[in-house]
């Protein structure tokens, strides 16, 4: 891994950036992955797959399309192992 500054992006920010191209999450995604060296975990990948590939998005994106952005930002994180689980949250 490189020096640059790393960062996790929330799951719902991915799901709105995925679903509404022009939004504000999908801008600051876009921004994040300019100047941030962003991190993942294959979980939180399984997580944003599973998620957006659930039959109330089909009005908004196609179903291929949704496939594409997951495989993308696949292609533009640095993947992490899961060492340690929190779960001072009560959602996991």
């Amino acid at each position: 891994m490189s020096c640059a500054r790393r960062i996790v992006t929330d799951t719902g920010v991915l799901v709105s950036a995925a679903i509404r191209p022009e939004s504000v999450p999908a801008l600051a995604l876009e921004k994040a992955l300019l100047q941030f060296e962003i991190c993942a975990s294959d979980e939180t990948l399984a997580g944003l797959e599973t998620v957006l590939m659930r039959p109330k998005f089909d009005p908004y994106v196609r179903t291929d399309w949704r496939r594409e952005f997951v495989a993308e930002f696949r292609q533009r994180v640095t993947l992490v192992a899961v060492e340690r689980t929190v779960t001072d949250c009560t959602d996991p």
